[in-house]
């Protein structure tokens, strides 16, 4: 049976499409010209109450297509060309203050210029181009999405914008971003359905309770009609756990997994300062408050520390600290110009652990909710819910916390039948420890694993000094300090690590080296499914060459083939080793995981 799937009913309504041998572009062409300016009159109508850019720009749609028939499209295309030429896209990658209003977020954003998706895809290329974000795609999300992608253009784009802009204003009017609305305290919220579910949520609680002297109250959001055994429900209850039905949510059957209730989870919790884990997240470390040691403590770290999260540099600046993902946003993904901001050469969410403070962060959440109900955001923008939270923030012109380190990949003692078998994304907290052992492959292993084989070692990106290296040697002991790192010291890294917003020596350095890390897929057919990380040089060969000629080349290919260009010095003095910055770790050399799966 054919896979091949007709996407025409998403953009026309199937009892106004004729016979497919009748689909002439002639025949085709007065009934979608019909069609467009009665929607684009419908827009007008129910937009009314957004900007006059908005409206403006519908106008000039639907002119464009009156007169398409009448010679002017070309005209009309000029005109768009000429209006992305005078787009100032620089003051579209800045965000807003962090106290700014509601209301001056949504108007940034609707000010954000309306150009063709191409416009978007040729500014987005300058910062996102093709040799970088292409070794970190999702494959698999492109295959599914390309098609969608591409019957997307500016007027589907602008009615899309002018939705959420006017669902934020309306809830806003609501009193849903309210104080009321806030919540109290501090809490754990998941998401759980199924018995399996609910289990390693039950496991996670009898950890932070018994292990880690971390007893938060927390609630379990769940679908209609889910619920655990009586057993397991009594023993959540007994940790403090309540259990809560979304009961306006609905499950989509054409979904392998239901996660549109995540946000709403959020946004309905008691709690105003929340930290989200999916149901097969485990944190290492506690989440109590901070105790902080003297600088010259000779006290060594104990596995039930408080890792401070809470207290976090970033966290208290910004409110919300979102991890990474394996893969970066495609230059040509329509979302850029929805949100109206230019791609931005970062890592993709993961978004196993959330940490936000709903008082800060309301108009957000609820810009995800609305794009989680996929009968009204079916274009495919992220793999699942990951990315949704990452969008709305920047739409909303915010940014974000990030942790002192890249995601780790941990993995099984022993290699695999094809290598280095990763099944569990290892996130670290704000100084780069391990924090959050989230297991999204462990349980995708038909085989099993037994109990002591699940965890062994780990494949983690080294943390970086503050001090500049010196003749080329990076210190060998690490730096664990809380560096206050947000999404922006890292996003667009340039070669001697300046990113959107300036940070510190060991902040560049890790900006710089990142760009290099390639993470992969193998196994799956006859042996588990793994994942493993490389790292290759992210220098184009223009930028090499530049390098080489630095370091003396004479331009002779024979005299200049030995040159070391693994050494680079920035204009400011900070030194980069163009070397793997990844390194095997065994887990029982570290506080923090040697009893994690014993205990």
């Amino acid at each position: 049976m054919s896979n091949n799937k007709d996407y025409t009913s998403l953009l026309i309504p199937t009892h106004l499409i004729p016979p497919r041998s009748s689909l002439t572009p002639r025949r085709l062409f007065l009934p979608a010209s019909l069609i467009s300016l009665l929607l684009l009159a419908i827009a007008s109508f129910h937009f009314s109450s957004v900007s006059p850019h908005v409206r403006s720009y519908i106008g000039r749609t639907a002119s464009a297509a009156y007169g398409f028939g009448r010679g002017r499209g070309e005209a009309w295309r000029s005109q768009a060309a000429a209006a992305a030429e005078e787009v100032d896209w620089d003051i579209l990658t800045k965000p807003l203050h962090v106290d700014a209003s509601v209301e001056e977020r949504l108007r940034a954003w609707d000010e954000a210029p309306l150009v063709e998706p191409a416009d978007w895809v040729r500014q987005s290329m300058k910062t996102c181009p093709s040799y970088r974000i292409q070794p970190n795609q999702n494959k698999q999300q492109l295959e599914q999405s390309h098609l969608l992608w591409s019957s997307m253009n500016s007027t589907m784009i602008g009615g899309l914008r002018a939705s959420m802009i006017s669902h934020l204003h309306r809830a806003n009017k609501e009193g849903r971003m309210s104080k009321k609305a806030w919540g109290t305290g501090r809490g754990l919220v998941f998401t759980a359905g199924n018995v399996d579910t609910f289990s390693r949520v039950l496991l996670t609680l009898k950890l932070l309770h018994k292990h880690l002297n971390s007893p938060l109250p927390s609630e379990i959001f769940s679908f209609p009609g889910e619920a655990p055994t009586e057993e397991v429900r009594k023993e959540l209850e007994g940790f403090g756990a309540t259990l809560r039905v979304v009961n306006d949510a609905v499950r989509d059957g054409h979904r392998t997994k239901n996660y549109h209730i995540k946000s709403t989870a959020i946004i309905k919790s008691r709690f105003r300062e929340v930290l989200y884990l999916d149901s097969d997240n485990m944190p290492t470390a506690g989440l109590g408050p901070w105790k902080e040691k003297p600088f010259n403590s000779s006290e060594p770290e104990r596995w039930t520390d408080s890792a401070g999260l809470w207290e976090s540099k970033a966290y208290k600046r910004l409110g919300v600290m979102f991890w990474p993902d394996y893969w970066r946003t495609s230059a040509d993904n329509p979302i850029w110009a929805l949100i109206g901001v230019p791609c931005r050469d970062e890592w993709e969410q993961e978004a196993g652990q959330i940490l936000i403070d709903k008082s800060r962060h309301l108009d957000a959440l609820i810009l995800s909710e609305w794009m989680m109900d996929s009968s009204r955001f079916k274009f495919n923008f992220s793999d699942g819910d990951k990315d949704m939270f990452r969008y709305s923030f920047l739409a909303l012109r915010k940014r974000w916390g990030v942790p002192g380190k890249y995601v780790t990949a941990a993995a099984l003692p022993s290699n695999s039948m094809t290598g280095f078998c990763s099944h569990t994304m290892l996130q670290s907290d704000h100084r780069g420890r391990p924090m959050f052992v989230h297991a999204n492959l462990l349980k995708q292993i038909s085989s099993g694993v037994g109990k002591g084989y699940a965890w062994g070692k780990s494949r983690s990106m080294r943390n970086f000094k503050s001090s500049f290296p010196h003749q080329g040697e990076e210190p060998d002991d690490e730096d664990l300090e809380d560096h206050d790192v947000d999404c922006d010291h890292l996003a667009n890294a340039q070669n001697d690590g300046r990113a959107l917003s300036p940070a510190g020596p060991a902040v560049r350095k890790r900006a710089a080296l990142e760009k290099g890390i390639r993470p992969f897929f193998h196994g799956g057919q006859v042996s588990a499914l793994c994942i493993d990380m490389g790292w290759n040089d992210p220098r184009s060969d223009h930028d090499q060459a530049i390098a080489r000629m630095a370091a003396g080349a004479t331009g002779d290919p024979e005299k200049d083939k030995n040159i070391d260009i693994s050494f680079t010095s920035a204009d400011d003095g900070l030194e980069i080793l163009w070397r793997d910055p990844l390194q095997i770790l065994e887990w029982k050399d570290d506080v923090r995981l040697r009893d994690f799966e014993e205990t």
